[in-house]
């Protein structure tokens, strides 16, 4: 859709976790995470995702034990997918 942004509505804002989550398969939470990610990431809705968040993860991942490499990987992999980065801002965060 160039120049047409979606509805907020028709728009997922996930947090450093929930994303986080997504890429470890064996987190007791993954589960419950990707059943609401998973659509998302297949396009039923748009993936919203605030600039430093990738990072935010690949740094998390390492802290959690992750290897740099698997880290970077897992972030890239995350990338792939159709992702719409958006500022930080007061409207966006209410709308959130």
């Amino acid at each position: 859709m160039l120049g047409r942004r979606r509805s907020v509505a028709d728009s997922v804002l996930p947090d450093l976790n929930a994303l986080t989550i997504q890429l470890i398969d064996d987190h007791p939470g993954h589960s419950y995470v990707a059943d609401e990610l998973v659509p998302v990431l297949r396009g039923s809705e748009t993936l919203l995702v605030f600039g430093y968040l990738p990072l935010r993860v690949q740094w998390l991942l390492e802290d959690l034990g992750f290897e740099t490499v698997e880290a970077k990987n897992a972030v890239n992999s995350l990338l792939a997918y159709p992702i719409e980065f958006v500022d930080s801002d007061e409207t966006t965060v209410r709308n959130a």
